[in-house]
């Protein structure tokens, strides 16, 4: 179920039943006529103001999944090392990118760098990988970043691009400049609970 509230006004604006529990969303447009929602029986559906619009299938199940505005692409990740692209432009999956960050079980987030839109993932593999979309040719990573843990979220600093913040499953948050493979800050979150970031979408534990 989906509820859409309006806050100026304290009443809500829409409510729409989905057939299977959302693993994810995300929000295509500025505003919120364009929806886009991951479920857990791997199927991406696009909403629109009025309603239903279309739905297509992941080859594995979802557990994050963003726009990366530049190439009109929704990047999904999940289980395996494979990252999907479902590009919104021709309406189809794009070849997907092989990582190493998923080594092991999979990737859990994904987070976009907002000034040089490189598109950063980070999963059970330990490892942050940053990809570059405007050259995927190489399929190769543009840069790596060994974390040593599980990672279960990932933020950029929305200002300028060069703070990234990881998250572990053993409760650490850890801060980095992008610029170096030291973080400048650490934070025990306590009793080992998995680091959720607040990037816009999640919300902090």
């Amino acid at each position: 179920m989906v509820k859409c509230f309006e806050v100026n006004q304290l009443s809500m604006k829409f409510q729409r039943n989905l057939d299977c529990e959302i693993v994810d969303f995300t929000i295509l447009e500025p505003d919120w006529k364009k929806l886009s929602f991951l479920l857990a029986n791997r199927v991406i559906e696009i909403h629109s103001q009025a309603g239903f619009y279309y739905k297509v299938r992941v080859p594995r199940f979802g557990r994050e999944m963003l726009l990366h505005r530049s190439t009109s692409e929704l990047y999904v990740c999940g289980e395996g090392e494979e990252v999907y692209r479902l590009n919104m432009e021709y309406g189809k999956f794009m070849a997907p990118l092989l990582t190493k960050s998923g080594a092991g079980g999979g990737n859990n987030c994904l987070a976009v760098n907002p000034i040089n839109q490189l598109v950063a993932f980070g999963g059970e593999g330990g490892v942050v990988e940053a990809w570059d979309p405007r050259d995927l040719s190489r399929n190769k990573a543009a840069g790596t970043l060994k974390i040593g843990a599980e990672i279960t979220a990932m933020s950029f600093d929305s200002k300028d691009g060069l703070n990234l913040t990881v998250g572990t499953g053993s409760g650490q948050v850890l801060v980095y400049d992008i610029r170096s493979s030291k973080p400048y800050a650490i934070k025990e979150q306590g009793e080992s609970h998995p680091a959720v970031i607040s990037n816009g979408k999640s919300t902090c534990s």
